[in-house]
């Protein structure tokens, strides 16, 4: 694997080539080549003063449920950084009712990249993390679907093929848990990180994947908290989509704030 990522001012070193960043973390600042051939798969920081276009003409594919509070995610520049926006409905606490979620449209196959896949983002769970589930990470549907959720210690899985990060307020340890599935086979090292959300409180979150999707590493602002090695892993010849779905698991609506969102790889 390469060395570990960091989005929060350190070169991160990709195989040849270097991802360099802004010091607070708040996006990538530019790419270098060294040697390699780095691709941004790609990259989307939801500044203040964009122009919000319409689910046609975006990059993604808008989901929400059937509950009226449940609205698709949207651009919010009301708080002087501009964000995406998931807001859950509150009926019933089913994803099929409460559930907001974006899918970056265009899909990547990990075994077709030549070296390790960088997907990473920053969030926030706005004013609580009761209440909530939430999942950032890469799956194989575009339809309005969790990866993952956990209730009290056991993970159950939806996707066929996904890693991600989970925080469910069901699970016991209100933490993220870095999970992945492979042809409905869950990986054995499926684990909560040790580290939470904060209420109001942006994180990075950083998966590093190898390109036969055998290992996953997760890392939260700049931390290696978790790797999963050798079992399972993710589908590498699948196609993935990057997306970030917020539940609410009860009947109170709740908000997830997303700054960027991003994937870089060597091909």
């Amino acid at each position: 694997m390469a060395n570990r990522p960091n989005l929060k001012g350190a070169p991160y070193r990709l195989r040849n080539s270097m991802i360099v960043t802004d010091a607070d973390g708040s996006a990538p600042g530019r790419l270098v080549g060294r040697g390699g051939d780095l691709v941004e798969l790609f990259f989307h920081d939801f500044v203040t003063g964009e122009t919000p276009a319409t689910e046609a003409d975006s990059p993604f594919i808008l989901n929400s449920g059937g509950d009226a509070q449940a609205i698709d995610p949207a651009h919010d520049v009301t708080q002087g950084i501009g964000v995406y926006q998931c807001v859950t409905g509150n009926a019933d606490g089913t994803v099929a009712n409460d559930g907001s979620q974006f899918v970056v449209r265009a899909p990547f196959q990990l075994d077709s990249l030549g070296g390790d896949t960088l997907v990473a983002c920053r969030l926030r769970l706005v004013s609580a993390i009761t209440s909530l589930s939430v999942n950032f990470g890469l799956t194989d549907n575009q339809a309005l679907e969790e990866p993952f959720a956990v209730a009290t210690a056991t993970v159950t899985s939806t996707a066929t093929d996904a890693a991600c990060f989970c925080f469910d307020d069901g699970a016991t340890l209100k933490e993220w848990y870095g999970l992945a599935v492979d042809g409905d086979t869950e990986d054995t090292g499926n684990a909560s990180t040790g580290v939470g959300p904060v209420a109001d409180t942006f994180q990075v979150l950083e998966m590093l994947i190898s390109n036969d999707g055998a290992d996953v590493h997760y890392y939260i602002d700049g931390n290696l908290l978790l790797s999963l090695t050798g079992a399972a892993g993710v589908g590498p010849d699948v196609a993935l989509y990057a997306t970030v779905i917020a539940n609410a698991t009860t009947t109170t609506s709740r908000t997830v704030d997303v700054d960027w969102i991003g994937a870089w790889a060597v091909r």
